[in-house]
């Protein structure tokens, strides 16, 4: 993951929106010398004759290129200016730069960038955080955290199309192939690298997968491919003016040079490489050709110098972690010790060595990384069935609830006929009694005032089959509408998703995705049931199959418990409900009718409501309140003793009153009279996304009536609503 240092602190100023003095005063000088690099270097030959001078490709620019210190500290001056996804990116290129200078410190902020980037949903973020962890947990060693967060780093670049993310994963999951020695798949897994890369047309990414192939030839010690891919990173390096990388790939041309045994001009550029890594504080490029320099000078038999350089390149390499650095030193030190008689010394190395041999090849580590591997196809196995599980138990609810529709469609639409059949009965048996009559007229002329009294009773029926006849196809023109809107609508959402999954479509989706179609469809089906059981209340009442149950009901009580069960609903809305009534009132109810009047005003209240508001309830007694009834005796609706009539059907009596008051949008005069229709559609809607069937206030009217109360509504608009019920009064 080598960013151009210059392009990234130019992006993260740019977010940030703050940039220091001395911030820019660094850019400014650091881009003239890179930009400054001698043509003719662009120009040198990919193959490097033995005894040509390798100081010669190492530009002036280069070596006097700023210390990567000086950039940590400007990035650490803008880590408290940035926020969100800015402030990840600091995070990450302070992890970046910190890998070579205190390996533990770039873990903290590594790790301190992928938390937030995952808390914010910052995707590019996370990928780019874990592809930097690994490669810091392959530093220092830690090949089984490396390949874990490398793994998670390749999943959400596939999840979210982060290609270039994807490229970097799959080039760093190689590496630790490669270190592990398992060549073909590290070949293989670069190999995806650069395609991913020439696809984007990604200079920097390809220059880094030409690095790390040309490490896995050198390993396997074919050296021409080795220094043909070393070559092709240098020369891309050149292009992009990457001075860190210009060095990583002249280092390892370097060590290929040492491994053959062509030391001309090999020592020189190790030593000028040396004294830049010194420089730029970067102590993975210094403990890194310092051990290369300590491996000539052993293969020479100069071991005083491969000691001394050894111990050189043993100090950063410990302060860092680095593992493989120290086993190198470590080797370097106990062989020359051994071969200048100083056993004492040789066997303190010696330990070093077989210590950091023994934690970078041991079993239990190959382990660890294996069933790492094994795991995350075992998870990816168990998301597919799972959910393949949850789509066939998705299509069964599905039909399960297409199949109740339909049938509680048929039955209206049977419903209706025998509607339209009675009368049509009426009709002809109207007009035959007419024709009778026109028969009559002239046989009777003496019975015409008779005959006209028979037709206009006629007329009269004929009227009230006809408003008939209009109210039932308004309701059947207003039941199509809904079913149209209302059930249509979640219905082709069922279906769509359905088949969508039922397709295959496995892998095109994330598990939050398929959670998220979980979802969709469940609140689509609920939608659909919740209509349906208002359709068949409705049907239930309007046909007289409700029976009553009134009794001596505590519904201050029962009111209070409703508000419980209503408090996730509110709270996901952060709506606060507030009961301000009495703790007792006893009124005359049917306590399953009183619940679904109670439910389906709350339901309303917390529909409309406006995130952040509240919503008043109160119960309270009420004495001596006017009431109009219809007539019945007073036993009838206090349940007292008394058997006087009342007079028109109006008395005075105690009552119970329910209120529940909104701080939504209120109400217009012309939503007033069609609150309590059936199919009402009213100018306010759901604050929240919520569905709503235009049912609900017309069965709390049937459902309030059935126990010889009456409701109301007061409201203005804009000010919210108050929804009133008024219960007979119990007295015992």
């Amino acid at each position: 993951m080598t960013n151009n240092p210059v392009h990234s602190i130019k992006r993260t100023v740019s977010e940030a929106c703050h940039v220091a003095a001395s911030v820019r005063c660094l850019l400014l000088s650091t881009i003239v010398c890179l930009f400054f690099i001698p043509s003719s270097y662009a120009q040198k030959s990919k193959s490097i004759a033995p005894d040509s001078s390798l100081l010669l490709l190492l530009p002036q620019a280069v070596r006097q290129s700023a210390p990567s210190r000086e950039i940590i500290d400007s990035l650490k001056a803008l880590l408290p200016l940035a926020q969100d996804t800015a402030r990840v990116r600091v995070l990450n290129r302070l992890a970046w730069l910190y890998r070579t200078v205190d390996s533990q410190q770039a873990l903290g902020f590594g790790q301190q960038g992928l938390k937030l980037a995952q808390e914010i949903r910052f995707y590019d973020g996370v990928a780019q955080s874990a592809n930097y962890l690994g490669i810091i947990y392959r530093n220092r060693g830690d090949f089984a955290n490396a390949i874990t967060i490398l793994y998670e780093a390749k999943y959400t670049a596939e999840q979210y199309g982060l290609r270039q993310e994807l490229g970097y994963a799959y080039n760093n999951i190689g590496e630790i192939h490669n270190l592990q020695e398992n060549y073909p798949e590290a070949l293989e897994n670069m190999e995806k690298a650069r395609t991913i890369f020439e696809q984007l047309g990604d200079k920097m990414g390809t220059a880094y997968n030409e690095l790390r192939a040309g490490e896995v030839y050198r390993d396997q010690k074919n050296y021409t491919q080795a220094l043909e891919h070393f070559n092709k990173s240098l020369d891309l390096r050149r292009q992009l003016r990457d001075t860190t990388q210009i060095l990583a790939a002249l280092l390892r041309i370097a060590q290929v040079y040492q491994i053959e045994g062509r030391y001309d001009g090999v020592l020189d550029l190790l030593h000028t490489i040396v004294d830049i890594g010194r420089h730029k504080k970067d102590g993975m490029l210094e403990t890194h050709a310092l051990t290369t320099i300590a491996r000539i000078y052993l293969e020479q038999k100069q071991y005083a110098q491969a000691i001394e350089f050894a111990e050189q390149g043993l100090r950063p390499a410990q302060v860092l972690e680095a593992k493989q650095f120290i086993e190198n030193a470590a080797s370097v030190l106990y062989r020359a010790s051994a071969a200048l008689g100083n056993y004492e010394q040789a066997y303190k190395y010696q330990q070093v060595y077989i210590d950091m041999e023994v934690q970078l090849r041991n079993q239990e580590v190959q382990r660890t990384i294996a069933n790492s591997r094994i795991k995350y196809e075992i998870d990816k196995q168990q998301l597919q069935l799972s959910q393949e599980q949850e789509q066939k138990r998705l299509i069964a609810y599905s039909a399960a609830t297409v199949s109740a529709l339909l049938l509680v469609i048929a039955v209206m639409a049977v419903r209706n006929a025998r509607r339209q059949k009675s009368i049509n009965a009426l009709l002809q048996e109207t007009n035959e009694e007419l024709l009778r009559h026109e028969i009559l007229l002239d046989e009777q002329a003496r019975e015409v005032k008779l005959a006209n009294s028979h037709l206009d009773a006629t007329n009269e029926k004929l009227q009230a089959s006809n408003a008939m006849l209009t109210e039932l196809n308004k309701e059947k023109n207003e039941l199509l509408g809904i079913v149209s809107h209302d059930l249509k609508n979640p219905l082709n959402n069922i279906m769509g998703l359905s088949a969508m999954m039922e397709n295959g479509l496995l892998y095109e989706f994330s598990s939050e995705d398929y959670i998220q179609f979980a979802k969709q469809i469940y609140a689509s089906a609920d939608r659909m049931a919740v209509f349906i059981k208002k359709l068949l209340d409705i049907n239930a009442i309007e046909s007289g199959k409700i029976t009553l149950n009134i009794l001596a009901l505590d519904i201050a009580s029962i009111t209070r418990m409703m508000m419980q069960e209503y408090q996730a609903r509110a709270e996901a809305k952060t709506i606060t409900l507030r009961y301000a009534g009495a703790d007792t009132a006893i009124a005359l109810a049917d306590e399953t009718m009183f619940r679904q009047v109670l439910d389906n005003l709350l339901s309303n209240a917390v529909k409309y409501s406006p995130h952040g508001r509240s919503v008043w309830v109160t119960v309270q007694p009420k004495n001596d309140h006017l009431v109009n009834l219809p007539m019945r005796t007073k036993k009838e609706v206090t349940g007292s003793g008394i058997q006087d009539e009342a007079a028109d059907g109006d008395f005075v009596a105690s009552s119970v009153v329910l209120e529940v008051r909104d701080e939504g949008q209120g109400l217009s005069q012309q939503d007033k009279r069609l609150l309590f229709g059936k199919f009402a559609r009213l100018s306010a809607r759901p604050t929240g996304g919520e569905g709503s069937t235009g049912l609900g206030l017309s069965i709390v009217k049937k459902l309030v009536e059935a126990m010889n109360g009456r409701v109301w509504c007061e409201s203005e608009l804009g000010k919210g609503a108050t929804f009133i019920v008024e219960l007979p009064r119990s007295e015992s």
